[in-house]
Parts: C-alpha cells; structure tokens; sequence
C-alpha cells in the first residue's frame, strides 16, 4: 500500500513558530481514543492487514492510537479553539459524505514514530495513523481506502499531506498542486493561523478534486486517454526532452529545444492532443496529432515532431 498509493508531501516549517493555543480540550488523546491495542487484539480491521500483520506491523500499530474513525479532525496539539474545531468537524464530514474519499486532518505535539529509510518521522505518523485506524472509503482492498490526511507535527515542525488509494493513483491532485499547498499553507502557519490553514486546504483539495474528476470523465471516454498518461522522454539524449502527462489535464514539459509554456492538455480526439500554451498574457490550445504504439509516443504539430519513449523508474 505504502509503494503504491500514498503520495507524500511534508514539508518543514523552518520559519514558522508553531505555538500550540490553550484550550479547554483533555489533555492527549483523551477524547479521540476509543479503545486500548493490545498484542492479543490490536485492533487492525483494514482487509488486507487483518490477520495477516507482520511483527513489524504490529509494533507500529500498538504505537499508533486507536480512534473514533466518525471523527474526522484530531486536535490533539491544541491549535484550534471549540468554534474552529466545531466548524472544521462539520466541514469535514460534509466533505467526506460528498465526494466519497475520506479526509483526516491531525495535530500533534508528541511525535513517537521514527524516521525510516524512506520517510521522515511526520511522514510515518500520518501513514500510521491512517493505514492502522479505519479510515478509508471504496472498495475493501488494498486498492481502496481512498482519502487524505492532513497532519500538522508541532514537535517537529512539518506539516504533511498524503493522498491514499484514488486521489493519488488516479487523480494525482497532491502531487500536481504541492507547490500550492506549500506556499499558500505556510503563509497560513507563518502567522499561526491554523485554523485558516485547515479551511484553506479542505476548500482548495476539494475544487482541485473536482476538476480532476471533470477533466477525467471528460477525457476518458478516449481509449489513447490513459496510454498518454504518466512520463515520456525523448529517444535523443542531445536534447534532453520530457513530458508528463497528468491524469488532471496538468502537464510538466522541458527540455533544451522546448521555447514554448505548456500550461495543460487535453483530449481533442483518440489522435489529437491539445495543449494549452502560454503567450505572454494569453493563452490557446493547439492540436497535435498523435501516434502511440506500446512504450513509444509521437506527438506532430504539423511543421515538429516529437518521438517519444516511455519513462519507466
């Protein structure tokens, strides 16, 4: 699960003061925890762990709280006051009823998780903590469980997204708007607005969803749709040349002979792409034919051509 459908942001507040506000919440996670994990029942209820928890899994699940999964916000650190964390609640659930994706938001003070090989410790809490409670909507496999959580991490001054299952594997939406999230959040927590912070993200992830699934819908009634999909490169090393096509009509596009600002693409037809280019204030779409065979992709204006190959890591 972790391979494949979680996508990570985490970012370090190098610059932000997060202070914890003092409220009239309990202390921990008091008021979250529903029940003790123990070795005899750890309290893992996700199909693809249940019964089949290696030691290792266990240990981290014993290290992971067990909580109410209704809830959707867990402000164990205390940033929010009881108007804030009502509204964010509220916000929450509605969001989750929606769009059929879970949303967890958590704060902590206390970090007990380790950095791995791989992740940092905020990065391991929020996958604990998710993939070890039940959260999760879709199908009951290690394909489902969709949703994201939001973690903010006093102790070690990161705050980190992860999108699990659908968002991530189809969508794509954290890994396409990290550089929003990042600049517009750490404005937020800079001035320990936290709670504007909060809002900022449920309302920006949910228009950045669904205009993902618009633009998916739309396009995929194309069968060279999800072909295009993902990383090519050019079969020149001279140039240097790379594409990425994101399943959202985002695109990432460089290389030495590339002049032109590719906004975003989409869709004309099975052969046609259009890309959106920039021109100073202006914008338009221009089409270019396609052929793809297997790895290879060639993409023709007209007056250039472009062959490509797949990307593979």
């Amino acid at each position: 699960m972790r391979k494949t459908l979680i996508f990570i942001i985490c970012i370090v507040l190098v610059a932000i003061n997060l202070q914890a506000q003092e409220t009239e919440y309990a202390n921990g996670w008091d008021r979250y925890q529903i029940a003790k994990r123990t070795d005899a029942n750890p309290l893992v209820n996700k199909s693809f762990l249940k019964g089949n928890l290696t030691e290792r899994q266990k240990e981290l699940a014993l290290a992971t709280p067990y909580v109410d999964s209704s809830l959707k916000v867990y402000d164990v650190a205390h940033l929010l006051s009881a108007e804030d964390y009502n509204y964010i609640q509220k916000r929450a659930k509605a969001f989750v009823a929606k769009n059929n994706i879970d949303l967890v938001i958590v704060t902590i003070d206390n970090n007990n998780k380790e950095a791995s090989e791989n992740n940092n410790a905020s990065e391991n809490y929020a996958m604990d903590f998710y993939e070890y409670n039940d959260f999760g909507k879709g199908e009951a496999s290690i394909d489902g469980y969709d949703g994201v959580i939001l973690l903010i991490d006093m102790q070690n001054r990161k705050f980190c997204i992860l999108d699990i299952g659908m968002p991530n594997e189809k969508y794509w939406i954290a890994r396409t708007y990290l550089n929003k999230y990042i600049d517009n959040m750490a404005t937020f927590l800079t001035a320990e607005e936290y709670s504007a912070a909060i809002k900022y993200f449920i309302n920006a992830y949910e228009s950045d969803l669904n205009n993902a699934k618009a633009f998916y819908e739309k396009n995929s009634q194309y069968s060279n749709f999800k072909k295009i999909l993902g990383a090519w490169v050019s079969r020149s090393n001279d140039n240097g040349m790379a594409f990425l096509f994101y399943p959202n009509g985002s695109i990432f596009a460089e290389g030495k002979n590339i002049n032109t600002k590719f906004n975003s693409w989409r869709m004309k037809d099975n052969n046609t792409i259009e890309f959106e280019i920039l021109h100073g204030d202006m914008s338009f779409y221009m089409p270019w034919n396609i052929e793809i065979s297997n790895d290879n992709l060639t993409i023709n204006s007209g007056e250039v051509q472009i062959d490509l190959v797949r990307y593979l890591d």
